[in-house]
């Protein structure tokens, strides 16, 4: 799925996103001012905020951005996939900030649905205008997120991508419970200013109805949680957090995989181990198997498709190894 941002007739590959602006209403504004959740701001002549409504850390989304940006069915302007934004019945946490989101969606034709808070509201960069400068020094974005539907997979994230914000990280596709559970979206590493996009969320192969519930969304100068995904490589780098091991070499390059199995976890390792196990259990015509981790799955560096830029400074790659056959005489290699 591609996120179509069109600039010059260009269709920009953006996550597994849907495509399209909204055509959802968003609120109306003096020339001179931008739409904002808590209403109207007045604009400056060079397109900042008036003096004394600048953001500063943490940053409540909800002051500054509106929840204008619909996607996939919420592109229908009769809104009935995906219904307006709405006020939840519950905060998930004392003292949360900004305002709980409240979206319902009945299934569609696309069966994808998501929205963007923007800055101002209905801007995707199209015409040039500028988004919001947020103050530097910001590592997560922090929200809550719930379902009516246990297990609901939805992907969040910041930033309209490298042509429109300079920047996007997404926390991948996480799974939803009933209860209100705290995620973070990384922004480590990541350089931005005038940002147009500052939080989304977006479901794809979507088969039944759901009710989605979003608190608390700000922009902090507090690491992400354990186990966000990166938003860009630091050391020392995971390399199963970045890598596949998809790369299979001699007796393993059967497409039946008789000789040489497909990794799986080890057993015995504790949940979230990056520990992968390969079974050799029957002997082939070549007599020898291996598999190299690659970015993206599959790349040989055939095409024009590049690698992962890793961070200078690596001095050495670390690691642990061992067999069921003892002596087992095995190479390794970058």
């Amino acid at each position: 799925m591609v996120f179509r941002n069109m600039m010059g007739g260009l269709c920009l590959t953006f996550l597994a996103w849907g495509c399209g602006p909204s055509t959802q209403s968003a609120p109306s504004c003096a020339a001179n001012e931008v739409a904002t959740q808590r209403g109207c701001v007045t604009r400056n002549p060079d397109g900042g905020v008036t003096p004394g409504l600048r953001p500063e850390l943490p940053v409540e989304v909800d002051d500054w951005y509106a929840a204008s940006g619909y996607m996939g069915d919420g592109e229908d302007p009769s809104g009935q996939y995906l219904s307006g934004d709405s006020v939840c019945e519950m905060r998930a946490r004392p003292m949360a900030m900004g305002r709980c989101h409240h979206f319902e969606y009945r299934v569609g034709p696309r069966a994808e649905a998501g929205v963007f808070w923007q800055y101002p509201a209905n801007n995707w960069g199209e015409s040039g205008q500028p988004g919001l400068q947020l103050p530097e020094g910001a590592q997560s974005v922090r929200f809550y997120a719930w379902s009516s539907v246990d297990g609901l997979s939805v992907n969040f994230s910041a930033g309209l991508g490298d042509v429109v914000d300079g920047f996007q990280s997404s926390t991948g596709d996480v799974v939803l419970s009933t209860q209100p559970k705290q995620f973070t979206i990384d922004l480590r590493g990541l350089s931005y200013s005038e940002v147009i996009g500052a939080f989304a969320w977006f479901a794809g192969g979507l088969d039944q109805n759901f009710s989605l519930f979003l608190d608390d969304i700000h922009w902090s100068e507090e690491p992400p949680l354990a186990g966000t995904p990166m938003a860009v490589p630091m050391l020392p780098l995971s390399v199963q957090e970045w890598f596949v091991p998809s790369g299979y070499m001699g007796d393993g390059e059967d497409p039946d995989g008789q000789y040489l199995s497909a990794p799986q976890r080890c057993p015995d390792t504790a949940e979230g181990s990056v520990c992968t196990q390969f079974e050799y259990g029957v002997l082939g015509d070549v007599g020898a198997a291996g598999v190299y981790w690659q970015y993206p799955a599959d790349n040989w560096g055939e095409g024009d498709v590049e690698g992962l830029a890793i961070p200078a400074g690596a001095q050495s790659i670390k690691f642990t190894a061992w067999s069921n056959v003892e002596g087992q005489s095995v190479e390794f290699f970058s």
